[in-house]
């Protein structure tokens, strides 16, 4: 096995922690309140009181 130059370690790990932030963001995104989560559902589903 063909050990690493310091450029081609360092472009790895670059890429990796953009791959940890994108899906710290993605999920961020997707962390609706309780609320929020609620009342979506409530109103498009079979529970609807209207």
């Amino acid at each position: 096995m063909k050990p690493l130059t310091r450029q081609l370690l360092l472009t790895r790990i670059k890429i990796y922690i953009w791959i940890i932030i994108a899906g710290l963001f993605i999920s961020g995104i997707t962390a609706f309140p309780l609320e929020t989560e609620l009342l979506i559902f409530i109103s498009t589903s079979a529970f609807s009181l209207q």
